[in-house]
C-alpha cells in the first residue's frame, strides 16, 4: 500500500446521509499520480478516461458507501469491486483494513467496507 489516503475519511467523519465515508490507498505510486495529478491520467489514458477518472473519484468522495455509487457499472467479481471508466477501462479495488473482514458467513459484506485500495486500471479489449 502506498502512502497517505487520499479522500478524506475515517470513523469520525460522516457522509451526507450518516453512512461512513470511503477511505482510498493506492497499491501503486503511478496509480496514485494517476488519481492525482489529471495532466498524467490525460497523457496515459486519454482525454475521456481520465475524465471519468477524476469522476469517479469524485463520487467516492460523497458516497455514503460503495454500495451507492450511482454510476460506473459498480459490480462485485470475487475479492474486488469494479468500476467502468466508460468502455475504455475499468478500475478495479480491493478492500482492506478492519472493514474487510469477512462476515459470519464467511462472504465480505460490501455495504461495510470504508477503506478500499485501487489495485489497478485495466484497459478493456472490447
Amino acid at each position: 500500500m502506498v502512502g497517505r489516503d487520499y479522500l478524506r475519511g475515517g470513523s469520525e467523519q460522516r457522509g451526507r446521509f450518516g453512512g461512513i465515508l470511503i477511505i482510498v490507498s493506492f497499491a501503486t505510486p503511478e496509480l496514485r499520480l494517476l488519481c492525482e495529478e489529471p495532466k498524467v491520467a490525460k497523457a496515459k489514458l486519454g482525454d475521456d478516461v481520465a475524465r471519468l477518472l477524476r469522476a469517479r473519484l469524485a463520487d467516492l468522495r460523497s458516497a455514503d458507501g460503495l454500495l451507492d455509487l450511482p454510476t460506473g457499472n459498480p459490480r462485485i467479481d470475487g475479492d474486488s469491486y469494479l468500476l467502468d471508466l466508460g468502455s475504455s477501462a475499468t478500475m478495479r479495488w480491493e478492500p482492506y483494513g478492519r472493514s474487510a473482514k469477512p462476515a459470519e458467513n464467511g462472504l465480505l459484506d460490501w455495504g461495510r467496507v470504508n477503506r478500499v485500495k485501487l489495485v489497478q486500471i485495466d484497459r478493456n479489449t472490447r
